[in-house]
């Protein structure tokens, strides 16, 4: 009886182990929070621009190009977020394309007439003048 107590004891904790560990590789899903002043970097800049939509403020704004850079299909895709409601994102990865270019990978969840939808796109940045902004975002 004390072997079986004993064996389960360690599977049990062997599993807690193991959940404890793909959890930190994995970080959680941001939902709702105060967007600070991002840091020049594609991730802190993308987290704000998402946490932004969550919060449903105009902060978002201050991580793209100013207003009168925008082409036709940056216009268009902030149009269509207009219409979303962001639920919650989570950066996956960041790949550089050069030294002034980078997308950050994300998973995302939007809500558009009362259905909700989720998957992984990629946010499309740029370093303008020294600075990180969103150039592209999914749709």
């Amino acid at each position: 009886m004390k072997k079986h107590i004993f064996v389960l004891l360690s599977i049990l904790l062997l599993n807690l182990n193991c959940k404890a560990q793909h959890s930190e590789k994995r970080p959680a899903a941001v939902q709702s929070e105060n967007a600070g002043k991002p840091e020049n970097t594609p991730e802190s800049v993308t987290a704000y621009f998402f946490r932004s939509q969550i919060n449903k403020d105009e902060r978002w704004k201050e991580v793209l190009p100013p207003q009168n850079h925008w082409n036709e299909r940056l216009r268009g895709k902030i149009e269509k977020y207009q219409r979303w409601t962001v639920k919650k994102f989570r950066i996956i990865k960041t790949h550089y394309t050069g030294d002034r270019k980078a997308e950050v990978e994300i998973y995302m969840e939007v809500e558009f007439k009362g259905r909700t939808a989720s998957g992984q796109d990629t946010v499309e940045l740029e370093k303008i003048n020294g600075r990180w902004v969103i150039v592209s975002v999914p749709t």
